[in-house]
């Protein structure tokens, strides 16, 4: 499970299209449920965070995000089994870079 704290595809700048924001988002909701499911958490991102990876990812380059999230999640894990928390809460100091 995880969750994602965004409110409306139109608060995203740079991109041309809805579609192209909608279609983003749900690829990182789908690698995030991948993640959420290989490390048996639930996941939170922070808006700011989706809102950095639409922003920041040029068009296509679906490898990038995979790596950008994985990174996150694991990072983001780290803290997780320090913490003893309820989910993973990737915020953008987790972000790689």
């Amino acid at each position: 499970m995880f969750y994602i704290a965004y409110s409306s595809p139109s608060q995203v700048t740079g991109l041309s299209a809805k579609l192209q924001v909608t279609e983003r988002i749900q690829l990182i909701k789908d690698m995030l449920l991948i993640e959420a499911g290989k490390l048996n958490v639930p996941i939170n991102m922070r808006s700011s965070v989706v809102r950095t990876l639409l922003t920041s990812i040029q068009y296509g380059n679906i490898g990038q995000l995979k790596s950008i999230i994985q990174c996150a999640c694991a990072k983001t894990f780290l803290n997780y089994t320090v913490t003893k928390g309820e989910y993973l809460n990737i915020t953008l100091d987790c972000l790689p870079g």
